[in-house]
């Protein structure tokens, strides 16, 4: 098995398709397991075990980026295309990079309508987005189980390396890429102040200039933008 797996972005999302290759090697221990996924993303998936060869899309290339990628890796001679995103992108990839098996992620767009505009949930319970990535393998005859917990893998110096002087601290992310799917910054604000015993370390990206307020607090270390993925990371761990 020489698979591709697709997933482009985010964050989270980036982090659970990570299971994927070490879910796919537990029934294949020979799969040689290629990994595409959004040039910014690179710091996620970079030091993967599994995976034997990471390719990046940068989104300032465009479209032409999209080509060339997608001629670069019909030259790798591809057994298998795992389509984890389902998106215009991870599609037209799909659809030009040859392969023997091709198998897609169901967006289940019905059920988020459902939801979204009626409050009816009728997805599977507990939720689980590991589940949603991994349970469509089993149309290659890898039954489903749920995996460990999503795991990054961090290089050595890194995790000894990072921007927090102290031992103690809580970590809060603030940040989202929609206002909608963030809890307030002032529901932030009072749990800090209510807290003055407790270090926050306040992890946030560049762009996330709203979590300024908090800079107000003896007791936050704001490292909003000044850390990247793997930095935040490091620090979690």
């Amino acid at each position: 098995m020489k698979l591709l797996v697709i997933r482009f972005s985010s964050i989270g999302d980036v982090t659970q398709a990570l299971s994927i290759p070490s879910f796919v090697k537990s029934y294949h221990p020979d799969a040689e397991i290629h990994f595409v996924t959004r040039a910014d993303m690179e710091g996620l998936a970079i030091h993967h075990p599994q995976i034997s060869k990471l390719w990046l899309l940068d989104r300032k290339t465009g479209f032409k980026g999209l080509l060339d990628l997608i001629k670069n890796l019909n030259s790798e001679g591809f057994t298998h295309v795992y389509d984890a995103h389902n998106n215009l992108r991870s599609f037209l990839i799909r659809a030009l990079v040859k392969a023997d098996k091709k198998l897609v992620r169901p967006m289940m767009r019905f059920k988020r309508f459902l939801l979204i505009n009626f409050q009816i949930n009728k997805f599977e319970k507990p939720f689980s987005g590991q589940r949603d990535l991994i349970k469509p393998l089993e149309a290659w005859n890898m039954k489903f189980r749920l995996p460990d917990t999503p795991q990054l893998f961090l290089d050595k110096p890194l995790q000894k390396k990072t921007l927090v002087p102290f031992q103690d601290y809580v970590v809060i992310v603030p940040s989202a890429s929609y206002e909608l799917k963030r809890w307030p910054i002032e529901n932030w604000n009072k749990l800090i102040k209510d807290n003055p015993e407790t270090t926050f370390v306040v992890l946030a990206g560049p762009g996330d200039t709203f979590t300024e307020v908090l800079n107000e607090n003896k007791n936050a270390f704001n490292l909003t933008g000044k850390t990247d993925l793997l930095n935040s990371a490091a620090i979690i761990e």
